[in-house]
Order: C-alpha cells, then structure tokens, then sequence
C-alpha cells in the first residue's frame, strides 16, 4: 500500500485513488475517528458500564459512531449529518442495545476479536477460499482496492464500486444493501453450481479411467487364465 502510492493507478481504478491517497488523509482521518475502536478493543467493560447505566450516555457514544461513519466530512458538520436518517430509525437503534443491555457485548466483540492471542494464532494469514463479493461504499471507513483483497480472498467474484453511502450500508439504505446483497448470493450460487459441476466431469473421468483399467485387468486376468488352462492341457503357453 505505501509503495502503490508513488502510483496508485497501478493497483487502482483511477476514479477511487482518492479513497485510500493521498496515504496522509487516510491516516489523519484514521487518528481521528478511530478512538473508540481502541477503547472498544481494550477497554470495552469499562465504558459498557457507563452506557449501561445512562441512555443518554449509550446515545451519545452510538450517535456519533453513526455520524462519523456515515460520511467522513459529517466531523465538521455542526449536526453530524444525522438528518440523512429519520429520527425513528435513529431511536429503534438505540433500543436494540439499550432493553437488552447489549451495549458491553457489542463493545466486547473488538476486545474478542482484535488480540494478541488472536494475532498469533496466524490465522490473518491463513487465505479465505470462499467465494466472496465486496461492496465498497465510496465512505467506508478504509478503503481497500481488489489487487489487496485477492491476498486473502482467493475467490473474490467481484468488487461493487458504490459512488455513494457509508459505513452502515444496510441501515443507511436498506433498498440499495438488499439489491447487492441478494445480486452477490446470486453469483456465488452460480460460481458454486460451475464448480460443482467442474468437480461432477472430473469425477465422471476418473470414473471412467477407472471403469476403464478395471475391464483392462480383467481381460488380462483372463488372458493369463487361458494361458495358464493350456499350459495344464501341455500346451505351451508361450505360443499365445
């Protein structure tokens, strides 16, 4: 990636360099917003206590998440560009993590996830053979072009370049994430079926091969049964 940027168009389309270069942008806007990733990660009881005992202290913390990654310029817009989403939707979200007191375990879930003991576990590294499709909306929060993804996902189908819409695609337009998401099942199901049928014509020839070198044998079983039924009769055998 820091090499690509002395030419990003070496391993990009030329109209989404500006989603990951300049490297500087990428890396300010990171700094910034990402604070609670960290705190998630590391400290994720400490501040589910504070959220579990004040929902106006859960709505602050999950607002400005949503703020934040829906559109990055929402950090200098005076009302965090939450008029993008009804005040209902707003407030049904809120109460999925506030009747259950689920904040703390979602908080958690980077705690579980993002360690050393998982780091070294090298799974990272292991490659993913399952049939993926990406959507990248144009304001996700990291930005990661194809050439990138293929290191990990041997079987990326496809990449939907989104020219708009952010972090949380399904909440922010859920007609646009159910169209991708039903579309990328639709082409891993026909990448699947291909294969399977890839996998019936190669069993298919090793069935036959086998069939094949099985009538082989038996005719030279027989071949050497003649044989040997002349060689008793004190025939030479030699002679067939």
């Amino acid at each position: 990636m820091s090499i690509a940027s002395l030419n990003p168009s070496s391993i990009m389309s030329c109209d989404v360099v500006n989603r990951l270069y300049p490297l500087k942008n990428t890396f300010e806007q990171l700094t910034r917003d990402s604070g609670y990733f960290h705190v998630h990660a590391t400290k994720p009881d400490t501040l589910g206590i504070s959220v579990s005992d004040s929902p106006t202290a859960l709505m602050a913390w999950l607002f400005q998440q949503v703020s934040i990654c829906t559109r990055k310029a929402n950090y200098d817009d005076p009302e965090g560009g939450l008029h993008r989403y009804r005040p209902e939707q707003l407030l049904d979200n809120l109460m999925f993590y506030w009747m259950p007191n689920k904040g703390p375990t979602s908080f958690r879930i980077y705690s579980n996830t993002f360690n050393l003991r998982n780091y070294h576990l090298g799974y990272l590294n292991v490659t993913t053979t399952v049939p993926t499709v990406v959507v990248q909306a144009s304001d996700e929060i990291f930005y990661m072009p194809p050439s990138m993804l293929k290191t990990k996902f041997s079987n990326l189908l496809a990449v939907d370049v989104l020219n708009d819409y952010g972090h949380f695609l399904a909440f922010e337009v859920p007609d646009v994430f159910a169209s991708n998401f039903v579309s990328a099942v639709q082409r891993i199901l026909a990448f699947n079926n291909q294969n399977m049928n890839v996998r019936q014509d190669k069993q298919d020839f090793r069935a036959n091969k086998l069939s094949n070198i099985r009538q082989l044998v038996r005719e030279r079983i027989n071949s050497i049964r003649h044989k040997m039924s002349n060689y008793e009769n004190n025939e030479n055998p030699f002679m067939y």
